[in-house]
């Protein structure tokens, strides 16, 4: 077990009756996508965490929003989460929803 968080969903283990625990890989993909989701000033004392996905997302999907997409989820997995080398960012639109994947290394 090299990685550990808590599980944000704060259900009990059924054995421990503890907070459950997210580990290794599991832990780095939930911090990953809580930092995608997380709106700049949305968490207290640190307004400086955060993407502009969300705000984004209503935009017209033209070429510059598409790379503004990936710039603000580059710019925020670099920043802070350190167990993470991002080797690629791939936003694509598919109708009325963006698809976005990421290539990442722990």
């Amino acid at each position: 077990m090299k990685y550990l968080d808590l599980d944000l969903n704060f259900k009990a283990h059924p054995v421990t009756k503890d907070v459950t625990k997210k580990v290794d890989d599991s832990a780095v993909l939930t911090s990953l996508k809580n930092l995608i989701k997380t709106a700049n000033f949305e968490r207290p004392f640190h307004p400086e965490i955060g993407c502009q996905v969300y705000s984004l997302l209503f935009e017209q999907m033209t070429p510059e929003v598409l790379s503004s997409i990936s710039k603000t989820i580059k710019y925020v997995v670099e920043n802070f989460e350190p167990r993470v080398e991002l080797l690629s960012i791939n936003v694509t639109p598919i109708q009325s929803a963006i698809v976005i994947d990421l290539e990442y290394r722990i």
